[in-house]
């Protein structure tokens, strides 16, 4: 273990003694270095400067003057004896550093393994370190004493032996940060681990193992050749010449020494209480992250997998010492198994999803910066026996199966979660599928026994599990979120959404005086998230298009500034120009550019306001201008006053004036970004909001917001900018613009009602603009030639305005043997509809990357309620994953044609972002 506090010197400096202890003498003469008085100096200064000589040592490698010891001949040799070990040159060199080191080394030699190991008796008094550790720290090239010194320091801090090994980590990770030990810091974030690979690069010597015996009071050192290490090849773990992985200390090393500095003691018992509080706190780091997934569990989900949970770390931190190597044992193979079940929409995947990162990230934050928890997901609903056991079992060499993805994943010590989704609900189908997957992680698992717990699974059901399955598992009923809980998710979420399309620099605030009922399914809660940052982004646009996220990716519709775009001109009539009032004060300086708008003001306040009621929303955004930022403001006013011009092509009296024609001029010289222009050509889809500069802050209401005559928000003071908007919806959940006159028209008959084009139009510019992923419009009702008029109509004016970027696929799924269509026939790698999804949506696939423009599409489904159910994962707004691969859904405008014979289920309803009910 990391014997930090092992030594009584390292509690003398941090309590006071008795009796004065008498100063050590020391030499102040420039031949000689100056020793570290560790009993009457602070412990920051002995620290400091044993740093100091070990900051020079790992950037002057050299200086350590370490010798080279080629261990290959000896572990390359199958006839090799303990005598012919002992007589090497290279031991007797590495036996000799650590004796000058004062680490007492003896040698080990196992016969049967051919094994080279150092052991090193733990010291129980640190008589002679404080001078070693002085003249390391002091060590200079040009002084002989000091650099046959040099090393001690290096050996003890490599070892995890070092009285002072917590303050000089908290040194290192301060001077990485802008020092010059920046780049170390990269390759490792630990003191400890630096000075093993620099041992390693000098001495070609590494250390395979390291095993502390509390009651032998000894530490053992495997050691590997290291003469060609490698780093970097595979995921950027440092590996011996035989390929074994080189010994490196996790991050909670120093928590896990086993010994008291208050009592100079160390026993397995006070081991096994460090080992109980690092696995409370990762317990703590765990709930941490969930949160920061924004996933809120109730009581009862966390109750049920805490236990498992526990066990799981507690086995893992056992294992691994104070090493990166978590592994559980291998007896607890069933130690994180859950079984999830209750209503549909309650929140079991999600859970999954946010159980898989939060469970990497707390293993990463606590042990190894680099483990990795893959999801295997198999959707148990669509399977039966035979079509399962293809899926599951390797057939080849390099297969996609579930059994070669357990098995990519283990054998480099990470973890996999085997999501089994939608148990059915037939107990007797449900112990097969369950014994078929038993039979293969018990084959992967032979194959890497000591990585067998590494193999956790949960399943999600609607349903009850059989006992087989309870006996394994943690079974949990789970229940929607409480109402206050499902309120908390709305006001954070939300904010987490607008926050993520401005640029960072802008200081945001959201007063959520409206919130959505509360639901047992909450998918839509989703949509009314996305929907309303939806909007709020817009307003914020037509504000202050610089304060928007550059990076966000750019629809293809808005690359032309010199056509408007026909979703607009044929989806929706805007009876008012957008004439309103822009604050066109000309600034006598140059106008300054985007960037340099963001990088040279103060951060800017953006506040927004939310009030209403279940089915009428009153948006309000302001934007902080004070008075030292007036100027500024009104450079970028006139800046996106006149590129809002330039995107429409109109003269707004521009010409009137010759210097305004050269502020014109002047500003087209300078580039403007995607953004602006995909910000300005979407908000042509919606009428213009109320604008204006006021002081006050009063409850919107529809008369305030310009959904009635009523109007008096001319007002002016000195004070913001700001916007207001009045939105409505039909369902609580998914709001459009309250006074839009959108329609969506064949010749002189109306195909829609007004409110239902405005949703049509307003889920069209979502997709655009990639807040939907992907979008659902559910057609029903009617006739199928209506239906059919309608998706065309869409098709044509989708394809009008994306052109070639726009492609379109049609599908029948009305019986189980469709399945394929979807995902592919199971020998596929890739195949079906997710298969043609992959080939737009994803950046690296060659559509993208050849016309270097975002592609969309346009997938009509013909359904019954057998359609209905398969097709639900692909309308779930999130990344659609089978075991063999997952899809993107950016881009993507899902249209539903439910069959005559059919209703819309509750499945595709609460996935739908339009629900439209046609009349014949």
């Amino acid at each position: 273990s990391t014997l930090l506090l092992l030594f009584k010197m390292a509690s003398t400096t941090m309590t006071a003694p008795a009796a004065p202890a008498a100063p050590v003498t020391t030499t102040t003469t420039t031949e000689q270095p100056q020793a570290v008085d560790f009993v009457n100096s602070t412990t920051s200064t002995g620290s400091q400067q044993i740093f100091d000589g070990l900051r020079r040592l790992l950037l002057q490698p050299s200086l350590a003057r370490l010798p080279k010891c080629d261990l290959r001949p000896l572990l390359e040799d199958d006839r090799v004896t303990l005598a012919k070990v002992q007589a090497a040159a290279p031991i007797k060199s590495l036996l000799d550093l650590f004796r000058a080191a004062a680490l007492e080394p003896s040698l080990s030699f196992n016969t049967g393994t051919g094994a080279i190991s150092i052991i090193l008796a733990i010291p129980s008094a640190p008589a002679g370190l404080a001078a070693v550790l002085t003249a390391a720290a002091s060590a200079d090239n040009n002084n002989s004493e000091a650099s046959q010194a040099a090393p001690a320091a290096l050996l003890w801090v490599m070892l995890g032996l070092c009285p002072l090994q917590a303050e000089l980590e908290t040194l290192f990770a301060a001077a990485s940060h802008g020092g010059g030990l920046a780049s170390l810091r990269d390759n490792t974030p630990l003191l400890a681990n630096a000075c093993l690979l620099l041992f390693m690069r000098e001495t070609a010597v590494a250390l395979g193992q390291r095993v502390v015996n509390l009651a032998q009071r000894t530490v053992k050192l495997t050691l590997e050749a290291g003469n060609k290490f490698i780093k970097g090849v595979r995921d950027g773990v440092v590996f011996t010449d035989s390929m074994r992985k080189l010994y490196q200390f996790s991050p909670a090393y120093l928590q896990v020494t086993g010994f008291d500095a208050h009592t100079d003691t160390f026993s397995p018992e006070i081991l096994a209480a460090q080992q109980s509080s690092l696995v409370a706190s990762m317990l703590q780091t765990f709930t941490r992250f969930l949160d920061a997934a924004r996933y809120f569990p109730s009581d009862e989900l966390v109750q049920g997998y805490t236990p498992r949970l526990q066990a799981f770390f507690e086995s893992g931190v056992r294992t691994a010492g104070q090493s990166v190597g978590f592994r559980p044992a291998p007896q607890q193979q069933t130690a994180l198994a859950l079984y999830l079940w209750g209503t549909a929409g309650c929140g079991k995947s999600e859970f999954v999803g946010a159980l898989r990162s939060s469970l990497e990230n707390t293993l990463r934050h606590h042990f190894d910066p680099l483990k990795r928890v893959d999801v295997v997901k198999i959707a148990l609903n669509a399977m039966s026996p035979e079509s399962l056991s293809n899926e599951l079992l390797i057939r080849g060499i390099s297969d996609w199966s579930v059994e070669r993805l357990l098995e990519q994943t283990i054998c480099k010590g990470n973890v996999a979660l085997l999501h089994l989704e939608e148990n059915p609900e037939d107990p007797v189908l449900q112990e097969r599928l369950y014994t078929l997957v038993k039979t293969v992680i018990a084959k992967v698992t032979a194959r890497y026994a000591e990585y067998r717990a590494n193999v956790v699974f949960v399943f999600t059901s609607n349903y009850p599990p059989v006992d087989a399955i309870a006996r394994d598992a943690a079974v949990v009923r789970m229940a929607p979120p409480s109402a206050a809980q499902q309120a908390r998710w709305c006001a954070v979420t939300l904010q987490d959404a607008i926050a993520k399309r401005l640029v960072p620099s802008v200081d945001l605030t959201v007063d959520l005086a409206a919130q959505p009922p509360a639901l047992a399914d909450l998918r839509p809660l989703e949509t009314w998230r996305t929907c309303l940052a939806f909007h709020v982004t817009q307003l914020v646009a037509d504000l202050m298009p610089e304060l928007l996220e550059a990076s966000a990716p750019t629809p293809v519709g808005t690359t032309s500034p010199s056509a408007s775009s026909s979703v607009s001109s044929s989806m929706a009539s805007c009876a008012t120009s957008r004439a309103t009032s822009r604050a066109t004060s000309r600034a006598t300086s140059p106008l300054p550019s985007v960037a340099s708008i963001s990088s040279s003001v103060a951060p800017t306040k953006v506040h927004v306001s939310i009030t209403g009621s279940t089915h009428e929303l009153c948006l309000r955004c302001s934007i902080d201008d004070s008075d030292e930022q007036q100027a500024e403001a009104e450079r970028r006013s006139t800046y996106s006053h006149i590129a809002s011009l330039m995107l429409k092509e109109e003269d707004e009296g521009l010409d009137e004036e010759e210097e305004d024609e050269d502020e014109v001029e002047e500003v087209l010289q300078q580039p403007l970004s995607q953004k602006q222009k995909r910000q300005s050509a979407a908000s042509l889809l919606f009428p213009a909001p109320k604008a204006g500069r006021s002081a006050t802050t009063a409850t919107l209401t529809p008369e305030t917001c310009g959904c009635s005559d009523s109007n008096n928000s001319d007002s002016e003071s000195t004070t913001g900018l700001w916007r207001e908007a009045c939105l409505r919806s039909t369902d609580g959940f998914f709001f459009y613009h309250a006074d839009s006159p959108a329609r969506l028209c064949n010749s002189n008959n109306q195909l829609l009602q007004a409110h239902e084009a405005g949703i049509v139009v307003t889920v069209c510019a979502m997709v655009l603009q990639n807040f939907l992923k992907p979008g659902v419009v559910t057609l029903a009702g009617g006739s199928a030639a209506k239906r059919a008029e309608v998706i065309a109509t869409l098709r044509a004016l989708l394809q009008e305005d994306l052109a070639e970027n726009l492609h379109t696929a049609e599908l029948e799924l009305t019986e189980t043997a469709h399945q394929t269509l979807i995902s592919g026939e199971s020998r596929d790698i890739r195949g079906g509809l997710m298969q043609y999804l992959d080939d737009i949506t994803n950046p690296a696939a060659s559509l993208a990357s050849t016309r270097r423009q975002q592609q969309f599409a346009l997938v009509t489904m013909h359904v019954n309620d057998v359609g209905q159910y398969m097709a639900r994962e692909l309308l779930e707004s999130k990344v659609s994953r089978t075991h063999r691969h997952q899809i993107r859904k950016e881009g993507v405008l899902f249209c539903v044609d439910i069959h005559d014979s059919s209703s819309v289920t509750e499945t595709i309803h609460s996935r739908s972002h339009a629900v439209i009910h046609l009349t014949n």
